[in-house]
């Protein structure tokens, strides 16, 4: 019955999600997607454990089996938002390898020339882009032609390096 519980739970957490985020991110302008996704999972979280402690008389439920079903279905849910939350955007949007595939794949015949795909592929937007949404969080500063490193910057740098160099990847950058 718990594991049927936990199942259940996900799924009403899980079918909440992606309605909220339908609702929020395809009908309105986000500006901080993730800061949204996380307010969402909590939000969604808190209704979860409200309907569970009001239901938890009704389903003969002790509180260790009520702890247990929680822990499970907020783990599970936490586990596949979050997943979901960072991977999918950050495949999606950052990734020039999709991007191209997608490119190709709108094309009937599936070929575009070097120079077709050059100018939609084009480095100076990508950068700029980047460089806006940096500006945005605070990572740094752009003044004119110059562009800072700021404080919150450097520590997000260094989390990076730290990654680089615990799983011994290249800095192919």
């Amino acid at each position: 019955m718990k594991a049927a519980l936990v199942i259940l739970g996900f799924s009403f957490l899980s079918i909440c999600f992606f309605l909220v985020h339908v609702t929020i991110f395809r009908m309105g302008k986000v500006t901080h997607a993730m800061f949204a996704l996380v307010k969402i999972i909590l939000v969604l979280s808190v209704i979860y454990l409200a309907l569970l402690a009001i239901t938890m008389d009704k389903m003969l439920l002790s509180y260790d089996d009520a702890a247990v079903i929680s822990m499970g279905t907020l783990g599970l849910f936490w586990c596949m938002s979050l997943t979901y939350s960072i991977l999918g955007p950050v495949m999606a949007d950052r990734s020039v390898s999709a991007f191209l595939l997608i490119l190709l794949a709108r094309k009937k015949e599936g070929t575009l020339t070097k120079n077709e795909i050059f100018q939609k592929l084009n480095p100076q937007l990508v950068f700029e882009k980047r460089l806006m949404e940096h500006a945005d969080v605070g990572a740094v500063v752009v003044v004119g032609e110059d562009v800072s490193i700021a404080p919150k910057g450097r520590r997000i740098a260094l989390v990076f390096e730290v990654m680089l160099k615990a799983l011994r990847l290249k800095e192919n950058f």
